[in-house]
């Protein structure tokens, strides 16, 4: 059903046969974002609602509900970013290096022995970790790859002691996270983080057939999480989802409990590769799989005490107009990225994404080109108007975008646009079970 007027207002729905065994049309799912509201509707009040707002004419009943639902309750435009010097989160890519050749890398066509340059980290860091900048007194610095960051050990343990040095003195609370393959993991290393209080992401595919096909070194990396578990550093992990185990996120789930006891946890997210998904059937078929899956896993998870968590699940949790705010990430080449994805100058987006450099001890920022990102959101993006996830997904990551066609961007809408309902369907179903004892299922059977 079509409703344009309530779209005006950033009231979206979602039709409930998609979730349901009903047919199409008959129940909706009626969300404001900007409001805080969420319900449920049968076709009959969704066109008076669309007729009431088209006439401008309203009964009681009408007036008070659109009323509530055009009302705007959040303000969003606090986490909009408009400058780059209002960035409180830093990423670091130290270099191109990698020991690994994981089967759906996103910037593996970048390798090179490139490495950051301490005069330039530090550079960076005096401009993040500065009082003056930003009247945020809380920062954070996310070290990634690029390539493995732990190859450039010794830069990244410069930066993490530089930095906490100075945010102390800068008067900063800090957070420094750091994602690593976990191969490289050593007693050594992993007592300097833990002394650093360096919040440590380790990727891993949990099943070893997968961790072996697409990442490699199982034993290795399982060996090095539970010695971190044991010395009492605490990682989460990560694990890319594909065909080879989509049907299992259940079971990696168990695994986790069982056999790495102490982790907290997971965050398990969709491979994107062109390789992997040759077209957008293929797409739509694995990310029904996933999301067919991956709440069971959730429910299940919370039982063990762990958090599974994926992006979409993040964003649910904001309201934004554009898909993120955009990074502030030092290269290894010196140059400041909109995304931490693309960090290369063999990789096809590059250029598109630098807006700044390192030098002379100075950033330099192309103001220009930065707002030709940060102003592509939501607003300019017609299929976003009637979309349900339209302040959460708002427009879709970029490197979506740029490495996927227009179907396939298609799945991924589809994809993002029954997560969010479902998301927003299992609060709704708590709430009914709590304050009605029924299951929305059960409304909807019991309906006629």
């Amino acid at each position: 059903m079509k409703v344009p007027n309530l779209n005006k207002y950033n009231i979206q729905l979602a039709d409930l046969s998609g979730h349901y065994d009903i047919e199409a049309g008959e129940v909706f799912l009626i969300y404001a974002p900007l409001a805080s509201s969420f319900f449920l509707a049968d076709a009959e009040t969704v066109e008076r609602m669309e007729r009431s707002i088209e006439s401008n004419e309203y009964d009681d009943e009408m007036k008070e509900l659109l009323s509530q639902l055009k009302e705007k309750t959040v303000d969003y435009e606090r986490s909009i970013v408009a400058d780059p010097s209002q960035y409180a989160h830093l990423s670091i890519l130290p270099n191109l290096t990698c020991n690994l050749s994981c089967a759906y890398c996103y910037s593996a066509k970048g390798r090179s022995k490139t490495e950051i340059d301490q005069d330039k980290l530090q550079a960076t860091l005096d401009y993040f970790i500065d009082r003056e900048r930003i009247s945020d007194r809380h920062l954070t610095i996310f070290i990634s790859g690029g390539g493995e960051p732990l190859l450039s050990w010794e830069k990244i343990l410069f930066a993490i002691e530089y930095s906490r040095k100075r945010a102390g003195e800068q008067g900063f609370e800090l957070d420094i996270y750091l994602m690593t393959n976990g191969t490289l993991l050593c007693d050594n290393i992993i007592d300097l983080l833990k002394d650093w209080e360096v919040n440590v992401g380790v990727s891993f595919e949990i099943l070893p057939e997968v961790q072996n096909s697409q990442r490699g070194h199982f034993e290795k990396v399982s060996e090095n999480i539970k010695l971190m578990l044991k010395k009492g550093l605490i990682p989460s992990i990560s694990s890319v989802i594909t065909d080879l185990n989509v049907d299992r996120i259940s079971e990696m789930a168990e695994i986790i409990n069982s056999q790495y006891s102490g982790v907290r946890h997971l965050n398990f997210d969709p491979a994107m590769s062109d390789t992997l998904f040759p077209d957008a059937a293929h797409l739509d078929a694995f990310y029904k799989k996933f999301a067919d899956n991956f709440f069971p896993a959730k429910d299940l998870c919370a039982r063990y005490g762990i958090t599974l968590d994926c992006n979409i699940i993040r964003k649910m949790e904001k309201l934004f107009p554009r898909y993120c705010q955009g990074k502030l990430c030092l290269t290894p080449n010196g140059k400041i990225s909109i995304c931490h994805s693309v960090s290369s100058p063999k990789e096809a987006a590059f250029h598109k994404v630098v807006y700044g450099e390192v030098a002379d001890g100075h950033l330099y920022f192309d103001t220009d080109k930065f707002h030709t990102f940060i102003d592509n959101n939501n607003f300019l993006l017609p299929r976003c108007h009637s979309c349900i996830a339209r302040w959460h997904c708002a427009g879709g990551c970029m490197m979506y975008r740029m490495n996927y066609d227009e179907e396939k961007m298609m799945a991924v809408c589809r994809f993002t646009s029954r997560m969010i309902s479902s998301i927003l369907l299992k609060r709704l179903d708590t709430i009914f079970s709590e304050e009605e004892g029924i299951s929305i299922k059960e409304l909807l059977e019991n309906r006629n």
